[in-house]
């Protein structure tokens, strides 16, 4: 649950500071967790969706449709609905995950829903200081259909906020930070995640230092690519494993191990199972200290420590938390310079890395937060400028002592690692139980989250992203110009400082398109469709993490102003899908501003599924869905949201009773050359059928098959699958497929047909430079080193008239396996049709043991369409 905190803060500033805690189970990466039996050893079970159950590994969310009952002043509820959609976003951008989210439209209180999905409610019935809460649900006997399950199965999870959004003491706006994170935390408990105590965005909120630009930490990634990985993802991490036990020898349940980077500030955990033992997976490759910890005490408003859920056997047994021990740095050390580091190369795997711990009542300190300044306002988990000083100050409990007069005697503070450092004789008591240092922090080449360590009788406390050192200052926005282009499109012209090509632009959480960045620093950005009249909160945010909000204080936001229109409504037709079928349908607007990859469609329901959406217009679309066969017969609503407009028509649709025997083409229909749900004209599809005839040795002789209107000859690939090519004249976007029988009895009501994506070319890539000094071609002769920031030369990237692909929807893959992208910026003026990608070598590339030098195979997927393998030569790291 999401707890109001940080009240020592309240005292200190004139701001309100909200915190976020939840209430969830724990084990390896804090999963809710469960053992199939009460013996050692224990074999953690994990729950999660079952991926199986769903539609393109894909979770639908539902919002319930009365939305909060009241918002903050100035502020709108189309805002903080947004905001659960930017949320969202956040899980969908992890690349070694292959769980993605989809809004699925708004919830009617007595809807009923078979398959699995999360459903997003408001009430003001939580216990007093909680902002939200998430409680999924599971089986009730969660091994008796299979007593040796990999996993147990989400069934349903129910995400609760507050309806009452400006509460005195709960006031929460939608454009904040605590806002977003706790609805990014949030869906990470509904996905299976529980605390941690890593400075991760799914940390409780005293520790947590996740920023709006940087969302999810390592620990983050790992946690949910645990739990839904990727292919091949762990062979390209590696695994430290072991035991942690106290003083007799006997294993210890729910200790926190933590392997902490002191060169990058990765840092990662997993918690122990009831026999002390460990498994930290998904680690990524450098190298770490490795330290143990108790949980902290239950603080206000947590019913365990850590809000943390002790799993539980098949008997229903709960394995609560041991916390009577020291903190050590493996081997047994308080001195983190004293600790012995572990390499991680990929897909290794080091075990009996073991901890034996001495006794103690409970930590000396715990529950730290830290701030530094910015303009007067106090930021959390600050991020610092490099080769600055700067004055920081903490809070914890236990570094103080006379009821919080003083700082505690024998305390001591140090940075872990060369980032920074605390200045001699500066740590000292502040104020209202509140310390203070100043810390100078050296050079940095890229955004670094460092560790505070701190020591006193015999105990140590770390806290593994203090604050972050930056290379430049937040963004901000000075200055706004709206206009309009030739055809009423509205624009935005922004300036301000420490903005660029990589800055993203949020309408109240909706990304505005970058159509220029220029010299001077200001930025030309496409307005994403708004209500009537609507107002919306600007706010700049770089991909170090920093926003232009983050020390807003009693400054007053950007804002800009929509046009007062006529309002949208819809119209869809057909009316009628079918249980168990795949199908189609048209959508059309009245005032409507559709847009191609923002407009999302949702029915209220998690038995129906939305797979893909063609935008024909402002004021038409397509889109393919599939119905659950046990999907409830009857009406449903759909709505369509583009940008900040949402339109909802009840009772839209009506879901009809499964109908046996037919013959069904079945989604995806797929590139044979990708896989993926898009081909070009004169490409090969695959077509996948339900319910052919069981002869197929004639091939289906005199069965006609139609694409985009033309008779399109097919093989027979086997008993469920269709290929073909597609005509070399069809143009790009939906296009009709269409499966025709020679005799009509075998096909009562005919084949209903479906709609195939014509992609455009895909993208190439032309060259590959390492920015070092200089931009130095990578080639044989000169390869690229991990950690080289390298830049891709890529022609076809961005669609007709745009000037640079959306970040979010170009991915990245070397030797197969996905990677992010820095930043993409435009090609020289003379050249619209090139795209720079920008990414960093990765350190986990999977070279043979003997190698110096490799190629890799990189490629890079915009939406469906996928480049053909470009090689990139990688010289092995020393």
């Amino acid at each position: 649950m999401q707890v109001r905190a940080r009240a020592n803060l309240v005292r200190l500033v004139f701001a309100v500071v909200a915190a976020l805690v939840l209430s969830t189970p724990a084990s390896a990466y804090y999963h809710w967790v469960f053992f199939n039996s009460g013996n050692a050893p224990f074999n953690p079970v994990p729950a999660r969706f079952d991926l199986s159950a769903l539609k393109d590994n894909t979770v639908q969310y539902f919002i319930a449709e009365q939305g909060p009952a009241a918002v903050m002043s100035g502020d709108t509820q189309q805002a903080f609905l947004n905001r659960i959609h930017q949320a969202a976003a956040v899980w969908n951008s992890v690349p070694s995950s292959s769980l993605r989210l989809r809004f699925g439209g708004f919830l009617k209180t007595d809807a009923v829903n078979y398959a699995p999905g999360i459903e997003i409610v408001f009430s003001d019935s939580l216990a007093p200081g909680i902002l939200a809460q998430t409680k999924p649900v599971f089986p009730a006997k969660p091994f008796e259909a299979s007593p040796d399950a990999s996993f147990v199965p989400i069934l349903r999870s129910t995400i609760q906020l507050r309806s009452n959004l400006a509460a005195t003491g709960l006031e929460q706006p939608s454009y904040s930070d605590e806002v977003f994170l706790t609805l990014v935390h949030e869906f990470g408990h509904a996905l299976g995640l529980q605390h941690t105590l890593t400075s991760s965005t799914m940390s409780t909120a005293i520790t947590r230092a996740a920023r709006k630009g940087f969302a999810l930490s390592a620990d983050d990634i790992a946690a949910v690519s645990s739990l839904y990985p990727a292919p091949r993802q762990a062979k390209l991490t590696g695994v430290i494993s072991g035991r942690v036990a106290g003083a007799n020898g006997k294993g210890l349940n729910l200790a926190s191990v933590v392997a902490l980077s002191s060169i990058s500030g990765v840092a990662v955990s997993a918690m122990t199972n009831p026999d002390g033992t460990y498994r930290l997976e998904g680690l990524p490759i450098g190298t770490y200290y490795l330290y143990a910890h108790p949980l902290p005490p239950a603080l206000s408003g947590e019913m365990t420590p850590a809000n943390i859920v002790a799993p539980v056997d098949a008997t229903g047994k709960s394995y609560p938390a041991d916390t009577a021990f020291a903190t050590r740095f493996y081997p047994n050390t308080v001195d983190w310079s004293k600790a012995r580091q572990f390499a991680v190369t990929p897909g290794s795997a080091q075990d009996k890395i073991d901890f034996a711990l001495p006794a103690r009542s409970g930590p000396a300190i715990h529950s730290m937060e830290t701030y530094g300044y910015e303009d007067g306002v106090p930021v959390p988990a600050a991020p610092l400028l490099n080769n600055t000083r700067h004055a920081v100050v903490f809070h914890a409990i236990g570094t103080t002592a006379n009821n919080d007069k003083e700082m505690a005697a024998g305390l001591a503070a140090n940075v872990i690692g060369n980032a920074a450092a605390i200045e001699a004789g500066t740590l000292r008591y502040y104020t209202q139980g509140f310390l203070q240092m100043t810390l100078a922090t050296a050079g940095s080449a890229q955004p670094k989250p460092v560790a505070l360590a701190a020591t006193l009788n015999d105990d140590l406390y770390v806290l593994p992203a203090a604050f972050t050192v930056v290379t430049s200052g937040p963004p901000l926005i000075t200055d706004m110009t709206p206009w309009y282009t030739s055809l009423g499109a509205p624009m935005l012209s922004i300036r301000g400082s420490n903005l660029h090509a990589a800055t993203s632009v949020w309408f109240d959480g909706v990304p505005g398109k970058l159509a220029a960045a220029y010299e001077d620093g200001s930025l030309l950005v496409s307005v994403p469709p708004g209500p009537s009249a609507y107002v919306a909160t600007v706010e700049a945010v770089n991909s170090d993490g920093q926003s232009s909000l983050q020390a807003l204080g009693n400054k007053t936001r950007a804002e800009y102003s929509y046009l007062a229109n006529e309002p949208a409504a819809i119209a869809p037709g057909p009316g009628q899908q079918i249980a168990g079928r795949d199908g189609w349908m048209l959508i059309g607007g009245i005032h409507t501003h559709f847009v191609q990859g923002q407009t999302m469609i949702g029915f209220a329901s998690s038995d129906v599924a939305v797979r893909s959406v063609w935008v024909y217009g402002p004021e038409f679309l397509v889109a393919n869905v599939s119905i659950n066969a046990g999907a409830k017969p009857g009406r449903v609503p759909v709505t369509a949201t583009t940008g900040l407009e949402t339109v909802t028509l009840a009772e839209a649709i009506e879901i009809a009773p499964v109908i046996g025997g037919q013959v069904s083409i079945q989604l995806p229909i797929v590139n044979q050359s990708t896989g993926l749900a898009g081909v070009p004209a004169g490409g090969q599809a695959l077509i996948r059928v339900s319910g052919l005839p069981a002869d197929l040795t004639s091939g289906l002789k005199g069965w006609a098959l139609a694409i985009g209107g033309k008779l399109t000859p097919f093989k027979v690939v086997d008993a469920t699958t269709l290929s073909a090519v597609i005509p070399a004249d069809l143009t790009v976007g939906a296009q009709g497929v269409q499966l025709a029988s020679p005799n009509p009895a075998l096909t009562p009501g005919g084949v209903t047909p479906l709609f195939l994506q014509i992609d455009l070319a895909p993208p190439t890539l032309l060259s590959a430079a390492a920015i070092r000094e200089t931009a130095t071609a990578v080639n044989p002769t000169s390869a690229a080193k991990a950690g080289d920031r390298v830049v891709l030369n890529v022609s076809g990237l961005n669609q007709p008239g745009e000037l640079v692909a959306a970040l979010e929807s170009v991915h990245l893959t070397i030797a197969g396996i996905d990677y992010p992208v820095d930043t993409i910026t435009p090609g020289p003026a003379e050249y619209k049709f090139i795209n720079f990608i920008w990414f960093t070598v990765p350190h986990d590339l999977p070279f043979d043991a003997a190698e110096k030098q490799a190629k890799f195979a990189v490629t890079v997927t915009r939406g469906t369409r996928q480049s053909p393998a470009f090689s990139l030569d990688v010289a092995a790291a020393k």
